[in-house]
């Protein structure tokens, strides 16, 4: 009999997040492409991975745009859904047309796909804030690195005039 895998991590949007995810001790689902319509069949095929009991917790790991110099690794539960805290004074009993089941039934899959979609959306913003900041500080220092050549360029130009006029007033004094 095959063991179910407790945790299905989900790394969404490149191979950091992979990398972090497969240390998870998890069944492992890389998420790399950045589409709408990647997501929402993304988002139907982890619903059936745990409707089908292959999965007891699928749990999606991105990196989370902050600025442009800043991203921060996250991680969350996508399935199953934790309910919310209820508080004494805020009860309150709604009727839906249809049924409260077929509403959630529609409802949570588009949520779902909306949190799998905003993950891969934060994910692509963090890799090209990177990417951003990796290009600035390679042009930064080959203008470092050229000024430095420059500076030896004219030092060792300089030298070579210094050592060639030295050259020609040894030779004028010798012929005096």
């Amino acid at each position: 009999p095959r063991a179910i895998p407790v945790t299905l991590a989900v790394a969404a949007g490149g191979t950091v997040n992979l990398t972090f995810a497969s240390r998870l001790r998890a069944g492992l689902y890389p998420l790399l492409t950045c589409g709408a319509f990647a997501g929402e069949g993304f988002a139907l095929e982890l619903i059936r991975l745990y409707k089908t009991g292959e999965y007891r917790e699928i749990v999606m790991v991105y990196t989370k745009f902050v600025s442009a110099i800043t991203c921060e690794p996250k991680s969350g539960a996508l399935l199953p859904f934790a309910p919310l805290e209820e508080e004494d004074n805020l009860h309150a009993e709604y009727i839906y047309e249809p049924d409260a089941a077929t509403v959630l039934g529609f409802m949570l899959p588009q949520y779902l796909f909306t949190v799998v979609y905003a993950a891969l959306l934060q994910s692509a913003a963090s890799e090209l804030s990177s990417r951003m900041n990796a290009m600035s500080n390679a042009t930064d220092n080959a203008e470092d690195l050229m000024d430095k050549l420059n500076l030896h360029y004219n030092k060792v130009r300089q030298a070579g005039i210094t050592r060639e006029i030295t050259e020609i007033v040894g030779g004028a004094e010798a012929l005096k």
